[in-house]
């Protein structure tokens, strides 16, 4: 019997053939975890992409309705007609300054700080996602509000709202006026805001587009 099973089975050749097996068998279960691995590391890829780029769409979404509504809240607080009933009685401000048309302005935004508040603390974020150089429009909406300020304060404390024409000093004046209301031509400041919501634009209209969501 044991030489017929001798006979039958060939024990050598088997034997030789278990390391090809043992070696065929490695590879494939290396492949399928190098397959399952490559298969993970795009989700995960594709995940954190879908992740980031939602976030900088919620960003951009944010930043840019934010420039509009400060646009809006500078171009309301430049309007030409100052109301009387604007001119209300404010704590810890003279009478003489609040019945002052060039208060008016600076009345007016203050009014809005909210907008412009919520603007600023937008900078950092973005600057976070999209870099330094892409938040200088805030730099000039600064400027903006900053020559707004200066040009009331200038005219209040200088009193040089009712300057004549012959007056030394009455085109100065007349610059500062020019800065707290809206200018049919010329306008030193409309041109600028509107310049800071154009560089605004061209880095948030692309990922709000490629969205789908324009």
């Amino acid at each position: 019997m044991c030489g017929l099973l001798g006979t039958l089975v060939d024990w050598p050749s088997i034997l030789d053939k278990l390391p090809a097996i043992s070696t065929v068998r490695d590879v494939i279960v290396a492949g399928a975890a190098v397959s399952t691995a490559t298969v993970g590391w795009k989700a995960l890829n594709k995940w954190r992409d879908e992740t980031v780029g939602k976030r900088r769409l919620e960003v951009a979404e944010d930043t840019l309705s934010a420039f509009y509504q400060v646009q809006e809240v500078i171009y309301d607080a430049r309007s030409p007609m100052i109301w009387a009933s604007e001119m209300v009685k404010e704590e810890g401000v003279p009478d003489e300054v609040v019945g002052n048309s060039a208060y008016g302005p600076v009345r007016r935004l203050r009014q809005s700080f909210d907008h412009i508040r919520d603007l600023r603390t937008k900078r950092h974020r973005f600057a976070a996602l999209f870099g330094r150089e892409a938040t200088k429009p805030w730099d000039e909406i600064e400027g903006v509000l900053n020559e707004i300020n200066a040009a009331s304060e200038t005219i209040l404390m200088l009193r040089g709202e009712h300057i004549p024409a012959t007056d030394p000093q009455a085109k100065f004046y007349r610059e500062q006026r020019r800065i707290l209301a809206r200018q049919r031509e010329d306008d030193p400041i409309t041109p600028r805001v509107d310049a800071a919501v154009k560089g605004i634009e061209a880095v948030c209209r692309p990922i709000i587009r490629a969205w789908g969501r324009t």
